[in-house]
């Protein structure tokens, strides 16, 4: 299985769906590849020799992009509760004025 298998098989997967990938691959094929890369979900893609300090950077820009959609999303949750608890009351309210 190449790479590019992989990506599509992280894709297909609910639980892996929405991972970061990053292709790494040597120079000569890189354009070529680059673009099959991104075409197969890619979120970056590196030719070697790798540049260590920059793929770690990368890594960490790609965890706090995700532990700030993970608090996005909480945030929206709480709001929908809230939204949703305020439209059960008016609604009894509603139901109590019609008895």
């Amino acid at each position: 299985m190449d790479g590019f298998e992989t990506a599509a098989l992280i894709r297909a997967r609910k639980k892996t769906k929405y991972t970061p990938i990053v292709f790494l691959t040597a120079a000569y094929k890189s354009e070529e590849f680059r673009q099959q890369g991104f075409a197969n979900g890619a979120a970056d893609y590196l030719t070697k020799p790798i540049d260590t300090i920059q793929l770690i950077n990368r890594i960490r820009s790609y965890l706090r992009f995700i532990e700030q959609e993970k608090q996005d999303n909480q945030e929206l949750e709480l709001k929908v509760q809230k939204h949703t608890a305020e439209l059960e009351q008016a609604n009894q309210k509603i139901i109590d004025l019609n008895k």
